[in-house]
């Protein structure tokens, strides 16, 4: 109830610049995208486009963990255990790492089928 939602989609120009931003959880829908120069209309709208740009970086920071845990875990996971894997049994470099490839590959496919098979 006294938390902010997340609703919020960023728009960016061709100068990466912050263009637009549409607040999806506005409860007056005539003042649902705010661009930089709402700033000019006083303090009270300087405050709430702010808090947007807040509410933005924040959903990206929040996604920012996961998203780079999954793809380490797919790409180290998938890409170095199957070398790995496709050296001769009895290879140095095989030996070294079996011990440390315990349920690896299982690992990765539980994340590829959670994450990014649903989209």
């Amino acid at each position: 109830e006294n938390f902010l939602r997340y609703g919020v989609d960023m728009y960016f120009g061709k100068q990466r610049d912050l263009v637009a931003i549409y607040d999806a959880t506005a409860e007056d829908e005539a003042h649902s995208c705010w661009k930089p120069s709402d700033t000019e209309q006083g303090e009270p709208s300087k405050k709430k486009w702010l808090e947007l740009k807040l509410l933005g970086m924040a959903a990206v920071l929040s996604l920012q963990p996961y998203v780079y845990h999954a793809m380490e875990k797919i790409t180290i996971g998938g890409v170095m255990w199957s070398a790995i894997y496709d050296l001769p049994i009895g290879h140095p470099i095989r030996n070294t790492m079996s011990p440390f490839a315990h349920r690896s590959l299982e690992k990765v496919q539980q994340i590829f089928h959670t994450t990014l098979e649903s989209g």
